[in-house]
């Protein structure tokens, strides 16, 4: 780190944090304040039916009604009703009660059918067809066979079967639900929005939208002539939002909006309410379990896995079954392995990112399986895992490539470390605390899918004439890596963190595309377009300053301000001095570079095709009281290789954050759905048990940050979003340890304790 002058360093500060203190930063729902309709939706009561139809007529006629849309004129609502209270008819007034008021009074006729909400019933044949799929709820897919699993069996010393699962089934609950307002003016549309990507918002809407026509366009006795909206008529514009967590990427609730904006020719606004967050067209994360076969021999290597792993694919037909073995299928070193997956269509709520995709819910299932393994061969579960990962020189089995970057082992090792593993572990059930709780200590983690370089992406600065940077990223405010950008571009030219401010963002009108929040990829890839644009810019400067202080641009260099002779930092401007001499302005810009590799690494050469993915463990120390069934977390320490770090206080902040969500995941976080009516039964927040202050010990906590040296990323680094949240196994782990008994499934909730006890 000492390399740097800028990144890594502390005292880089969030260049929002006043805002935000003191409510000055805009969110989507602030915008026209008396001057906007209010929006509320219809959520069915069936969890599969047809709509029949829709009587607005009453709806229309309560004063105060401005605007009605439903299945026959929104592009996002649909007479397949694929499970419980999805959204079919959405109403605009002047105020949320009217709102509210004409959804009552909406009359519908539906066709209502069998539904199903349990994935394992769904599976069984025979049973009702949930509707999602045709003709089938089930479906299959493998990844090609890797070696010989038969052979590698046959030279294992023990064959061992295993489950695990499910894995629970959430919303997101984010702070600030899905918003926007929507407005036409002509036939322009403005939307302010809070969003994860709001280029590919854009985009989305223009496959959902019609674009208006003047009359003139419409040939006497034809058909109305109609046109996808195109991209340059639709501005949309996120500042402020209360975080994403995967849920902020699409644009059903921005097309509601724009619909009922069009019917009434007011501004609109669409602020979801508890229940059309957590039902309607909100996702979820799925649940996951898993049947594991591990040939391993005495010393614990792995000779081969077969594994399948069943997904729930709920109301809108997910995938995600294949997606959850990426835990199991890249980070151990198994020569001989298959992977099948099996996804489940049932009537709940639609499945979608939630911060991470199928890692979490991968590792939940994955790490408990191989914790069992390792207690049937009697093995240290860490010392199993030490024993098993992939190595620095290794390719990826499946695709042949070269990591970019390997530090998962110093992970694993770093987090046994903060909670003294070496120390504190113990044989199941043989340790009690000196007020009678159980002691237990559990471990997992992985390589992880995301961290990656992603979708291209492209980035503007401005070099002002006092010696200033501004920059202005295409995305918007769901995460801290507009700060990550700053440092980048301040290491870049050689200026003060300080010196560099953040203009406009996630303004489709102003900025270049600057990709998405998902897949923890901002920091890497629009990291990479800044680096570059901040490379054009530095470089006009420099010919500059080289005509000014008698030398060749490649002889100059700068740091903290200061632009100097390589050679003679005698001979120096800073930047305000230089800048005074600018011409004419100086915009850089760049784009973001390939999954390539930027530097030599073993036997591979730069410009080779690599992998680079975030890589994780999170080990934990724990209290379980075995008359009550509560558990306390004494200790949790998260490591999380970020290749290098870029931004101090953005990532310590955000592993911190990581611990409290993960803690949810494993005590809290469930959707509860009544089987016989197919509805959401805690649609709300009071219903949905949080992790609170009170709930937290912050002094146990420990945020760890592992530096691979990424040999793709913009200074080393890679992405740690969703990795920082995916260690979800280690309560499972740790509960086992404390007590010899395993509880399988998410959420770990004191009534699953006293029951796998015995005592309820």
């Amino acid at each position: 780190m000492s390399d740097f002058n800028v990144v890594g360093k502390s005292g880089n500060f969030d260049k929002t944090l006043v805002d935000k203190l003191i409510g000055r930063l805009d969110y989507a729902d602030d915008r026209m304040p008396g001057k906007k309709l209010f929006t509320r939706a219809l959520l069915t009561p069936y969890a599969h039916a047809e709509v029949v139809r829709v009587d607005k007529s009453a709806a229309e006629a309560i004063p105060g009604v401005k605007a009605i849309t439903s299945v026959e004129c929104c592009p996002v609502f649909t007479r397949n009703v694929r499970y419980g209270q999805q959204d079919i008819a959405a109403v605009a007034a002047v105020d949320p009660e009217t709102a509210a008021r004409g959804v009552a009074a909406l009359e519908v006729e539906y066709d209502v059918k069998p539904h199903i909400i349990d994935p394992d019933e769904a599976a069984e044949p025979g049973a009702d067809h949930t509707g999602v799929w045709e003709d089938t709820n089930v479906r299959t897919a493998e990844i090609p066979m890797r070696g010989d699993v038969e052979a590698g069996m046959d030279e294992a010393d023990q064959i061992i079967e295993v489950t695990a699962g499910w894995s629970n089934y959430w919303q997101h609950r984010e702070l600030e639900p899905r918003s926007c307002v929507a407005q036409w003016v002509g036939d322009h549309l403005y939307i302010w929005t809070t969003s994860q990507n709001p280029f590919g918002q854009r985009a989305g809407l223009t496959g959902r939208l019609v674009e208006r026509l003047p009359d003139y366009t419409q040939p006497e006795g034809e058909a109305p002539v109609q046109r996808a909206m195109p991209m340059h008529k639709i501005h949309l514009v996120s500042h402020g939002s209360g975080s994403g967590h995967g849920n902020k990427h699409f644009n059903e609730w921005l097309s509601i909006a724009s619909t009922l904006s069009d019917f009434s020719g007011m501004p609109v606004t669409y602020h979801l309410n508890r229940e059309e967050q957590h039902c309607g067209e909100s996702t979820h994360q799925n649940g996951g379990k898993i049947t594991l076969k591990v040939g391993v021999k005495d010393d614990g290597t792995i000779t081969a896995l077969d594994s399948t792993i069943t997904a729930d694919g709920c109301g809108n037909g997910a995938t995600t079954a294949l997606g959850m073995q990426f835990p199991l299928q890249w980070t151990f070193k198994v020569p001989n392995a298959h992977f099948k997956g099996i996804d489940v269509a049932t009537n709940k709520p639609k499945r979608g990112p939630w911060r991470c995709v199928a890692d979490p819910p991968g590792d939940a299932i994955m790490s408990l399986a191989l914790d069992k393994v390792a207690a049937e061969i009697g093995m240290n579960p860490l010392d199993f895992r030490l024993k098993n990962l992939m190595e620095p020189d290794m390719v990826q089995y499946e695709t042949g490539l070269p990591f970019a970057s390997m530090g998962v082992r110093e992970c694993f090792e770093k987090a046994a470390e903060a909670v003294n593993w070496n120390q504190n572990w113990h044989a199941p059930g043989e340790r009690t605390l000196d007020d009678g709780r159980k002691h237990g200590m559990g471990i997992s983690g992985h390589i992880d899918s995301h961290g990656q370089m992603s979708a291209p992406c492209g980035a503007i600065l401005h070099l002002t004439k006092d010696g200033h940077c501004l920059i202005n990223p295409g995305q918007s405010h769901c995460a801290g890596s507009i700060n990550a950008f700053a440092v980048i571009v301040a290491e870049t030219l050689g200026m003060k963190y300080d010196d560099v401010s953040i203009g406009e963002w996630g303004n489709t009108d102003v900025t270049s595309e600057g990709g998405s929040e998902g897949g923890s990829t901002q920091t890497i890839t629009l990291g990479s377009a800044y680096y570059e644009a901040a490379m054009d810019a530095r470089n006009e400067a420099f010919e500059i300053a080289a005509e000014w202080m008698g030398v060749e641009p490649d002889e100059l260099d700068a740091e903290d301000g200061v632009i100097f002779e390589k050679n003679n930092r005698d001979n120096s401007r800073t930047w305000q001095e230089v800048a005074g001499r600018f011409r004419w302005p100086i915009i850089g810009k760049g784009h973001s570079w390939e999954k390539r590799l930027r530097r030599p690494l073993n036997n591979w050469d730069v410009g080779d095709e690599c992998e680079v993915r975030g890589q994780l463990a999170a080990a934990i120390e724990i209290a379980v009281d075995t008359e009550t069934g509560h558990i306390e977390i004494l200790k949790f320490a998260n490591a999380i290789d970020n290749g290098m770090t870029i931004n101090y206080h953005g990532f310590m902040n955000s592993t911190y954050g990581g611990c409290e969500i993960m803690h949810g995941q494993m005590m809290n976080y469930e959707q509860v759905i009544d089987h016989g009516s197919g509805l959401t039964l805690n649609p709300n927040m009071w219903q949905n048990s949080h992790v609170t202050s009170m709930d937290i010990n912050p002094e146990g906590y420990t945020a760890i940050a592992v530096e691979s040296d990424d040999h793709c990323g913009t200074y080393g680094c890679k992405g740690v979003g969703e990795p920082q949240v995916s260690s979800i196994a280690c309560l499972s782990n740790a509960f086992y340890n404390a007590t010899g008994v395993w509880i399988d499934s998410l959420p770990i909730t004191p009534d699953k304790v006293l029951k796998a006890l015995g005592k309820a």
